[in-house]
């Protein structure tokens, strides 16, 4: 008699631990299901203006290489052949300033010209802030556009209309941890674009000119 209760107590014992670690995985596979649930909601609630911003802040200190890949035809501005620098510098909730780095066929760098990107809300504004090398603002600076109410996680435009009713302006594109485009847009078609290497990030640069 003595010996069987030990043996239903052991029994009684080894089956409450039993439901307990079961009741306890059940709990953890709760709490896991609920935790990828709940980062799809916020994934799917997040605004296109969010995601894009996300995605570009998501290199925040990083620059990475790449080349102009489409001049429009008679341009002189850039040759088409230089090596080109996009520096992911600066990142705020409000605004990112990404300057671009060129150096030219001889060698030597240009470091002028910085993209600044403001979140306003569900639509971005994009400036371009121009320097001499003595770090006082270019002529042309500072110009630029608004998006309009849409803007894509993955791809934005910011246009402008002329006089004859053609849009204007430029086309930013990133793939996470993929690729980075910058260009410019006539009608809707690349004028220059500029596509930049995110799969391998290079030695950051000096600051650029006017911020050293």
């Amino acid at each position: 008699m003595f010996t069987c209760a030990i043996n239903t107590s052991t029994n009684q014992i080894y089956d409450i631990v039993k439901n307990i670690s079961y009741l306890s995985f059940l709990f953890m596979l709760f709490l896991i299901l609920t935790s990828c649930s709940n980062n799809r909601e916020q994934q799917e609630v997040l605004s296109g203006a969010d995601q894009f911003w996300q995605n570009l802040s998501h290199h925040c200190g990083n620059a990475y290489g790449g080349e102009i890949t489409r001049k429009p035809e008679g341009a002189d501005l850039l040759d088409g052949r230089e090596f080109v620098v996009v520096h992911f510098r600066e990142c705020g909730d409000e605004e990112l300033r990404l300057p671009f780095h060129v150096e030219g066929l001889d060698g030597e760098w240009n470091r002028s010209r910085t993209w600044v990107i403001f979140h306003h809300g569900d639509h971005l504004e994009l400036r371009h802030d121009h320097r001499e090398a003595d770090g006082a603002e270019e002529e042309s600076t500072w110009y630029g556009a608004f998006t309009d109410d849409v803007v894509g996680g993955g791809i934005t435009e910011f246009v402008r209309e002329n006089n004859s009713g053609i849009q204007t302006g430029w086309r930013i594109e990133i793939e996470k941890d993929e690729r980075y485009t910058y260009g410019t847009i006539y009608d809707g078609n690349y004028g220059w674009r500029l596509d930049f290497d995110l799969t391998n990030p290079i030695e950051t640069p000096p600051a650029p000119w006017g911020f050293e």
